[in-house]
């Protein structure tokens, strides 16, 4: 399913109705994404406007309020001291989208931004999100890719007039160096959308150290490629399809772990690797994770990173 029918579908599913004409403008915001437009002229106007919203978000860089910084840690949980800051904001019809906070590894990308009204009192703790991460400039030749997005409204405080948004992506494989841009398709209280344009904000999170361990062999009939693993989860990527299983993590001192199966995506077409994300409820060191079961198949990992060869388990792990 493409993108654009992808989000269609999500934005028909909200209980908040959209306002008309949402889905011309969301084709039109769509169809301009991968394109990156140089400006030819007004060039000192545009450099001034940016140099107004780049201050804009240094002034505000510390005014994140108590109580939108405690939601923020409720929402990050024990991955609190993982996140990773990040000062980056796009200001569209006067509300101002900041990102704050990141958490990433490989394979999945986990953004908090501050939203806030600079011109009146818009928002609210209903808000209506629609947002999408990728790389700001596409490479050539990776082929047809589909992620897994997802966008939230996860607080608010009342007092400041601002929101906590989140926005999570799974299946992106772009590189270590690839600078990421967060698009804000559409933000809305209630039916009423709060802006005509998209804000686009381009960030560059640290990720978390990732061991990558090569697999062979197939599961499900599905050739098995590589196996990622983060403080924050456990990537499996496997070819001509998903694996929409059950992951059980084995560490060294005997405990199972059973993580969150969460989304994945495909990179370079229809041969390209497909991915699946199970998403760990605290961190775990990936040094000792001893090996994996999907379902009753079991991979030992050895400490060089290396897989040794499977066998059947006679019980799922418990």
């Amino acid at each position: 399913m493409k993108l654009e029918e992808t989000l269609r579908m999500r934005a028909r599913t909200e209980e908040t109705p959209l306002p008309p004409g949402f889905e011309d403008r969301l084709k039109a915001k769509l169809d301009s994404l991968p394109a990156r437009a140089r400006p030819t002229r007004h060039v000192g106007r545009t450099v001034l406007v940016a140099a107004a919203v780049c201050a804009l978000c240094i002034a505000s860089a510390l005014a994140l309020s108590p109580t939108l910084r405690q939601m923020l840690e409720a929402a990050q949980g024990k991955y609190t001291d993982y996140a990773k800051p990040v000062e980056a904001c796009a200001v569209e019809n006067g509300i101002e989208i900041r990102i704050i906070s990141a958490l990433a590894d490989h394979t999945k990308i986990q953004v908090y931004a501050e939203a806030r009204d600079l011109e009146g009192n818009r928002l609210s703790g209903d808000l209506n999100v629609i947002g999408v991460i990728g790389p700001e400039t596409m490479a050539e030749g990776i082929g047809i890719s589909s992620y897994t997005n997802e966008a939230h409204c996860v607080g608010y405080d009342s007092e400041a007039g601002t929101a906590l948004l989140e926005f999570t992506i799974w299946g992106l494989i772009p590189g270590a160096d690839t600078r990421l841009e967060l698009v804000v398709l559409y933000l809305a209280a209630g039916s009423e959308s709060l802006s005509e344009e998209s804000w686009r904000i381009s960030f560059d999170p640290e990720r978390q150290e990732v061991r990558s361990i090569a697999l062979s062999g197939t599961v499900n009939g599905l050739p098995l490629e590589r196996l990622e693993l983060s403080p924050l989860g456990a990537a499996l990527y496997t070819r001509k399809g998903s694996y929409d299983g059950d992951l059980a993590v084995h560490l060294s001192d005997g405990t199972v772990l059973h993580p969150e199966r969460e989304g994945g995506g495909v990179t370079g077409g229809a041969e390209g690797p497909v991915s699946r994300y199970w998403s760990f409820a605290e961190p775990v060191d990936p040094a000792e994770i001893t090996g994996i079961s999907l379902q009753y198949w079991f991979i030992p990992l050895n400490a060089d990173d290396t897989a040794a060869p499977g066998r059947w388990l006679s019980e799922l792990p418990a």
